[in-house]
């Protein structure tokens, strides 16, 4: 877990893919700001299975965290 943000949940799912020719395997992580500018907002994320790891997961939310924060301080 991030300083500034947790995730809440985790849910394995299926969405048409991006070429919309089919359906894949998802993953949905749902995760609350807890602290900064954005604080409170609870945001989802939505990533193929093969990218469901700590790694990705971290750093994408944490990109849209930063996002969040730059909107909300404007």
């Amino acid at each position: 877990m991030a300083d500034n943000w947790k995730v809440l949940s985790q849910k394995q799912g299926t969405e048409i893919n991006s070429q919309g020719t089919g359906f894949e395997d998802v993953w949905t992580i749902q995760y609350q700001v807890t602290s900064g500018p954005s604080k409170g907002t609870i945001g989802t994320l939505s990533v193929p299975e093969e990218d469901h790891n700590a790694d990705f997961i971290s750093s994408a939310i944490a990109d849209k965290v930063q996002a969040l924060d730059d909107v909300a301080s404007l």
